[in-house]
């Protein structure tokens, strides 16, 4: 997730999703600044996806 952080900074995206039971991905990407921004079903995954906005 780490590396999916330096190359989103290279590219200068700010949005990150992970599902919601994924508490490892939530918190690196809390860890890196991520807020939480809402959580939608998705229903092509059948779950609650969280997006994260961070500040690059």
């Amino acid at each position: 997730m780490e590396l999916v952080f330096r190359k989103a900074e290279q590219n200068e995206l700010s949005a990150a999703l992970c599902d919601r039971n994924n508490l490892a991905s939530a918190r690196v990407i809390q860890n890196n600044g991520g807020v939480l921004e809402n959580e939608v079903y998705s229903e092509a995954f059948s779950e609650i996806i969280q997006r994260y906005w961070i500040a690059i």
